[in-house]
């Protein structure tokens, strides 16, 4: 009996040192998922401050683009009104040609 006494505390120890690898184990577990969390709040963060970096930068490309379409517009417009002034200049000469009379612009 007292052979199966100590078999029976050695099988108890070796069940105990497992329990408490086991232990360290989920331990070890529970740290790496700490960790685990902690870098993806990270990740996060940089993600979202990626994100503003982007939208702030797009707007800006959206306003550049939007002054430089206006720019156009008043290019074009004033480009018609240049075209048309020198149209009316030029058949004020040849109306000016015409009637043989000295002309301001000669």
């Amino acid at each position: 009996m007292k052979n199966s006494n100590g078999r029976l505390a050695a099988i108890a120890k070796s069940f105990d040192r497992r329990f408490v690898e086991i232990d360290a184990n989920i331990e070890d577990i529970k740290q790496d998922y700490f960790d685990f969390q902690k870098r993806t709040i990270e990740f996060q963060k940089q993600t979202m401050e990626f994100q503003k970096q982007t939208n702030k930068q797009f707007d800006f490309l959206i306003e550049k683009t939007s002054a430089l379409g206006r720019t156009m517009k008043g290019l074009q417009k004033d480009s018609k009104n240049l075209l048309e002034y020198i149209e009316f200049v030029d058949q004020d000469i040849q109306n000016h040609k015409k009637s043989k009379k000295p002309h301001i612009y000669e």
